[in-house]
């Protein structure tokens, strides 16, 4: 949440802190990216020859030019002149008191981007501000993981290689001059060229790329023009890379979830009245070393259109779109990113093989665009703009995000949307908030949201309880009589099924009325829809419960429900910004251990009475053996959830004490009808009425089994018309 600054002296210095900061510097602990082993996969066949590195080169596709097969031999001794000085200039800040929302810093090697931080966001939860865990949130570092002087396999946003009459030039492994960055308006700008000269130092080409940010945006805009310097028509392309990933968001209990999505227009919208994300998410697991790229994909609807290209964690995303004019009001009015670059690859690259350190892969999006002829002069546009912000309603409602549809990105699905009830996620949390902007703590949400979910589904619970707490009591009664209905029938399974019915209507047992697990049933969307909900939702992200009460008597040394998005950390033994044991030979889910969590183990607590408390007097040898099972289910779940977010473990036990609670009322309420003497009064159900209607239904497929049951020992072909329909039309 932005922070006002408050008086105009603090107002002056920030400003001459981002000035002192965007005066450039050397880039001296930035490499060059390193030429490591490449794969690439590639949605269009064919490679441009004579390329003039040991690299592979990106297929092309041919705009308003000729093949490249026919184009004019390139000029001998294309080079890329690096600058002297490598400067690594910022734009924006990290400081929540700035106007800025984020800090993004780039290297020379491509003008590609080095990192991005986020001003609003902290990296983890923490009340000492000398913390590390107080750092800003990092979308992008390039640097994580890598030792010291390590090359980073590529920058995000770098320009790869330009193509020049058939010959591919790489450019990012070139140092790129940069200007000063400059402020004007409240936008921060900064540029970088690269020039291109043959074997006489003449020049041939020329990028020009400039980055700018403006106050309170996430939207990161980049002009790029390429200009020809000859006086001769040039065949030009360009390669650049777009996003890779996306850091991995800590208190991953569900695992690596990264995607990649590419937002569409369909062809049937020629006035593009949507952007479409249907069939088009990647998860980041399939997309390395893949065979096919992200776009063209054969699974969309042909003719279908790309808008953007997304990189998402549990809570951000990176999202690489073409620009938006300010005077867009339409989603009609949105640039078509294939327009630019209809070419989408995915490469995976393998950092650490130059100090011989444990490879570890990155996944990076290229993009390419058409070959094109460029007149002497001209300049060919390639701009580009980077969002770089929360996965928040708040934040993608705003122009030119709402015309991009970037709301789309906002899910709150496990594996698949319809089965976790999308409606369903969203509408909880649009009533915990509701909750929340009254009561002003999340924890309180979640407890009063509990609470509404028992009092609607109370008079089924009831009822359900009640049934079963009499059944099984009249099962109880029942058990003589049935003892000598299995001595007398042990060996005529039909008449005992049929006497059995025939006492069971005497006593006025009907399990039709039992309504067994439908409670339960009831519940089950609510806890699959909250537990995506709670797992996606930003807004829970570092949210403590219980007004911060824990943090508050202990001087902030005591984790316990300080961020209801990871587990509770009752008492934590590992610090969040070190590897936590996982074991990852659970299926689903990678439950985490590096803290003490009681949540969980009061859940596995209140399972295990609740389950004493519900459960009735076994009647026989099998529901006695079932029970046993049974027995185990209340230590299996603390298992599972016992990394899970504290929201969901909070939620589920307070729920089942409120489940207790509940069996405790229904339980009174029968021990006073019991007492009364009028538990066991028949109330007979309302003819034609559905109670009447099932309870005749099942009595029928009792008699129907009976019958075919009888006919099969006689000898006789057992049907359905063993039974005559007529008596069930007359009791119907």
């Amino acid at each position: 949440m932005k922070i006002l600054i408050p008086v105009l002296a603090v107002v002056v210095g920030v400003f001459f802190a981002i000035a002192v900061g965007l005066s450039g510097q050397p880039d001296a602990e930035t490499p060059a990216p390193a030429m490591s082993a490449v794969t690439a996969a590639a949605s269009t066949a064919g490679t441009t020859p004579d390329a003039p590195v040991a690299r592979d080169t990106p297929a092309l596709s041919t705009g308003a030019a000729d093949s490249p097969a026919d184009a004019a031999p390139a000029p001998e001794g294309l080079r890329a002149v690096s600058a002297d000085t490598a400067l690594a200039p910022v734009l924006g800040s990290d400081d929540p008191d700035s106007p800025y929302r984020v800090r993004v810093e780039f290297s020379a090697w491509g003008a590609g981007v080095k990192r991005i931080a986020m001003a609003d966001y902290k990296r983890f939860v923490s009340h000492d501000p000398n913390a590390p865990e107080n750092d800003p949130y990092e979308l992008v570092n390039v640097g994580v993981g890598l030792p010291a002087g390590e090359s980073p396999a590529f920058y995000p946003f770098a320009a790869r290689q330009l193509y020049v009459n058939g010959t591919w030039l790489p450019v990012d492994s070139a140092r790129w001059s940069a200007d000063a960055a400059v402020t004007r308006n409240g936008v921060q700008s900064v540029t970088y060229r690269l020039p291109v000269v043959d074997a006489h130092d003449a020049p041939v080409a020329e990028i020009v790329r400039t980055w700018s940010l403006a106050q309170d945006s996430y939207d990161v805009q980049l002009s790029q023009r390429i200009i020809n310097r000859t006086d001769a028509p040039l065949k030009i392309a360009l390669s650049q890379y777009a996003q890779g990933d996306v850091l991995l968001e800590p208190g991953n209990y569900l695992g690596d979830r990264r995607m990649f999505i590419t937002g569409h227009f369909r062809p049937e919208k020629p006035a593009k009245f949507g952007v479409y994300v249907d069939d088009s998410y990647f998860a980041r697991a399939s997309l390395l070393n893949a065979a096919s790229g992200l776009w063209p994909n054969d699974d969309l609807r042909a003719g279908s259109r790309l808008a953007w290209i997304a990189a998402e964690n549990r809570y951000f995303a990176l999202i690489t779109h073409a620009p938006v004019l300010d005077s867009a009001t339409q989603t009609a009015a949105v640039p078509e990113l294939d327009g630019l670059f209809p070419t989408v690859l995915t490469r995976t690259l393998r950092q650490g093989v130059t100090t011989g350190n444990t490879e570890k892969e990155r996944l990076a999006v290229e993009l390419v665009s058409p070959v094109t002829d460029l007149a002497p002069g001209a300049a060919r546009d390639l701009s580009l703009a980077v969002f770089a912000g929360p996965r928040k309603k708040e934040v993608l409602a705003q122009r030119p995000f709402d015309l991009l549809h970037l709301d789309k990105l906002i899910r709150y699905e496990l594996s698949c949307s319809f089965c976790t009830w999308q409606w369903l996620a969203k509408g909880l949390l649009g009533y915990m908030k509701v909750i929340n902007t009254v009561v002003r703590d999340w924890g309180m949400a979640i407890i009063l949201l509990v609470l509404t979910v028992r009092l609607i589904l109370h008079p089924i619970t009831k009822r359900a309880q009640t049934n079963m707490l009499k059944m099984g009591k009249q099962m109880q009664k029942l058990q003589p009589k049935m003892a000598k209905l299995k001595e007398k029938y042990k060996d005529d399974p039909a008449a005992m099924n049929r006497e059995t019915m025939k006492l069971y209507r005497e006593a006025g047992v009907n399990p039709a009325n039992v309504l067994g697990c439908l409670p339960m049933l009831l519940q089950t969307p609510i806890w699959i829809a909250l537990y995506a909900m709670l797992y996606f939702a930003i807004e829970l992200r570092h949210e403590p419960a219980f007004y911060s009460i824990f943090q508050t008597i202990s001087g902030g040394r005591w984790h316990f429900l300080e961020d209801l998005s990871v587990a509770d950390n009752f008492i934590r033994f590992i610090p969040p910004d070190q590897p936590a044991y996982q074991l990852s030979w659970i299926p689903f889910i990678k439950p985490e251990f590096r803290s003490i969590n009681i949540l969980p183990l009061a859940m596995a607590f209140v399972f295990y009475f609740q389950m004493k408390l519900t459960t009735p007097e076994p009647t026989n040898d099998q529901q006695r053996q079932q029970q046993k099972i049974m027995r185990i289910m209340p230590f299996i779940f603390p298992v599972m959830l016992y990394s899970a977010p504290s929201g969901l473990t909070l939620y589920i036990t307070a729920s089942t004490f409120a489940g207790i609670v509940d069996s405790w009322i229904v339980r009174k309420h029968v021990r006073e009808q019991e007492e009364a003497g009028t538990l066991f009064e028949k109330k007979p159900p309302k003819p034609g009425g559905f109670r009447d209607r099932i309870a005749k239904r099942i009595e029928l497929a009792q008699e129907m089994a009976a019958a075919q049951q009888a006919a099969k020992q006689a000898g006789q072909s057992p049907g359905r018309k063993s039974v005559d329909s007529k008596s069930y039309k007359k009791r119907k």
